[in-house]
């Protein structure tokens, strides 16, 4: 039998501990695949539920902020406009009314919506659009002055269908 010289048989034994070494690291690493994708389950989990959290906050805000719009267009048009006149005659003025009933019919859909279901996306389009409905509101009510129209060039609305997420498309105009 023959004998392997002294410097391959060197190199037989480190190519064995390096195989060894291989061998291990692949099956720490093929664990290791199994622990990060648990990590990102975990990790997608929590930002879905952060995302969550900060939708159904912003509906509630906004659910305030259109009643108190609401209010506040009621307030307008009973300072600016509250009788009108036909000779002797007085009435309310339909500015007045308008506020009134428009105005809760334009915040009452929105308003339940977010409501019922806090943070969906269907909710957040809604309350944007209540929100540049409310603000042509005021600015009708106000017979067009220019500081209402930075109410409805401010983008509350917008600013909220930009809250929605990633999913911009469906504001989009393609």
């Amino acid at each position: 039998m023959k004998t392997v010289p002294g410097y391959l048989s060197a190199a037989i034994h480190t190519l064995n501990i390096l195989g060894h070494t291989i061998w291990q690291s692949a099956r720490k690493a093929t664990a290791m695949v199994g622990v990060r994708s648990e990590v990102n389950a975990r990790a997608s989990s929590l930002l879905a539920r952060h995302q969550q959290g900060i939708y159904r906050r912003t509906d509630h805000i906004f659910i305030v902020l259109l009643i108190m719009e609401w209010l506040a267009g009621i307030m307008v048009a009973n300072f600016l406009s509250p009788r009108s006149w036909a000779g002797m005659e007085s009435r309310v003025h339909i500015h007045l009314w308008a506020a009134i009933v428009l105005g809760g019919a334009i915040i009452s859909f929105p308003v339940i919506l977010a409501v019922l279901r806090p943070g969906s996306k269907a909710s957040r389009h809604s309350l944007a659009i209540g929100q540049m409905l409310i603000g042509a509101l005021l600015i009708h009510l106000t017979g067009g002055r220019i500081e209402t129209h930075f109410h409805r060039s401010s983008g509350p609305g917008m600013a909220q269908i930009a809250r929605s997420g990633r999913n911009r498309r469906s504001w989009r105009i393609n």
